[in-house]
């Protein structure tokens, strides 16, 4: 078994000194996807998030700013009703 990374670490938040986990520690140690799986599962949600930063502004322009306020509003929601329905 590999060695993982120490996720005791955080970073500071702010000028008030809150700490933040490192969402990268959580994503790699097993929580979210098991060892043989994570590489695969580390690549996708990258992948994903860069599709999310590099398209959505460019979708979201033609409904202007309030509707692109509803519209994530709405994709939170459905994403809640669906997390939801798989968490067991």
């Amino acid at each position: 078994m590999t060695e993982r990374p120490n996720c005791s670490s955080s970073r500071r938040v702010g000028r008030r000194g809150g700490r933040v986990p490192r969402y990268g520690c959580f994503a790699g140690k097993g929580r979210a996807a098991p060892d043989e799986n994570r590489g695969a599962f580390l690549a996708l949600n990258s992948t994903i998030l860069r599709q999310g930063q590099t398209l959505g502004p460019v979708l979201m322009a033609p409904l202007g700013l309030a509707g692109a306020y509803l519209c994530a509003g709405a994709l939170a929601a459905a994403m809640f009703v669906v997390a939801l329905a798989l968490i067991r």
